[in-house]
């Protein structure tokens, strides 16, 4: 039986490559099965999720509760706040259990924007001004860059990503070199630090995986 590292699916046949994405499938090939897989059942929550899911919805309706009921800081509703982290929280969890489509370039994506999200939301919430641009922003950025560069070299799980890895650096690069050449009101150190960052993980990957690199691009682009 050949498998499908892209699509995570079993392929019969002597089929040379995967019917779905066209890339190179892994495995034996053989006469015995059909082409296409069998439709599975849907996926249940584990007990430990539905345990977590549970205490995350119970505390923000506590919150919630307690906040607009009680009336202690009608100024400040702070219940909202924990109700946003909730949700990211359980956002998180589904993501998580998402196992077939879930990939470290795209989850390290997803957790960039969210954090960035609720940065901002918090920021706003409490009526500060500039902080998440100035500081978290351009850390977040950092810390996902330095994931990035490490995972091209270690992650022997997804070896085949090198070519998304590497755009996300560059889009990220891309993003830090506007708002340096666009907004002068910013902190420049940290957003300097993120797009030197950037830059070394471009030419870390240009250098020492190229070859990775256009394999890949060949394999996207059907050459």
């Amino acid at each position: 039986m050949q498998h499908c590292p892209y699509c995570k699916i079993e392929v019969g046949g002597n089929l040379s490559k995967c019917p779905l994405c066209q890339n190179p499938l892994s495995g034996a090939p053989g006469d015995e099965a059909p082409y296409w897989p069998e439709a599975r059942p849907l996926k249940t929550l584990s007990l430990a999720a539905k345990i977590v899911l549970f205490v995350l919805l119970s505390a923000t309706f506590i919150c919630l509760a307690l906040d607009f009921l009680l009336g202690l800081h009608a100024d400040l509703h702070w219940s909202v706040l924990v109700a946003v982290f909730s949700l990211s929280a359980l956002l998180i969890l589904f993501l998580v259990l998402d196992h077939p489509r879930l990939t470290v370039p795209r989850f390290l994506f997803q957790m960039l924007l969210l954090a960035i999200a609720l940065s901002f939301f918090t920021e706003w919430f409490l009526g500060y001004r500039g902080f998440s641009l100035d500081y978290m922003m351009p850390i977040l950025c950092s810390a996902v860059l330095v994931m990035d560069i490490v995972f091209i070299f270690v992650d022997a799980r997804f070896t085949q990503n090198t070519l998304v890895y590497f755009l996300m650096n560059v889009l990220i690069g891309l993003v830090t070199f506007l708002v340096l050449a666009l907004l002068s009101h910013v902190q420049r150190i940290p957003w300097m630090i993120c797009l030197i960052i950037s830059v070394l993980g471009i030419l870390s990957v240009l250098v020492f995986k190229w070859h990775n690199l256009w394999l890949e691009l060949q394999k996207r682009l059907h050459m």
